[in-house]
């Protein structure tokens, strides 16, 4: 029983620690992207690319099933991935 609670122990912050790696990644593609030239740059496929680096670089083997990159009207950037 104690084997239990160790192991769910030690599965729960590998969870958090891998949302926070995703986090971190996300945060920094969208800080990227605001940095480019918006006329110029396929928002959606540059933050796809980029936050595939960003996880494989942070050494996470996860694929998101979806992300989604967008701009309103005053240029702020949001990404999101599941």
């Amino acid at each position: 029983m104690i084997f239990l609670g160790i192991g769910g122990a030690v599965d729960y912050t590998h969870a958090v620690t891998n949302k926070q790696k995703s986090q971190t990644a996300m945060d920094a593609v969208v800080l990227a992207l605001t940095r480019m030239d918006q006329d110029s740059v396929d928002i959606q496929a540059e933050g796809r690319k980029l936050f595939r680096s960003a996880l494989k670089s942070r050494g996470l083997k996860v694929k998101p099933t979806s992300m989604k990159f967008t701009t309103d009207e005053g240029g702020k950037i949001t990404g999101t991935a599941d």
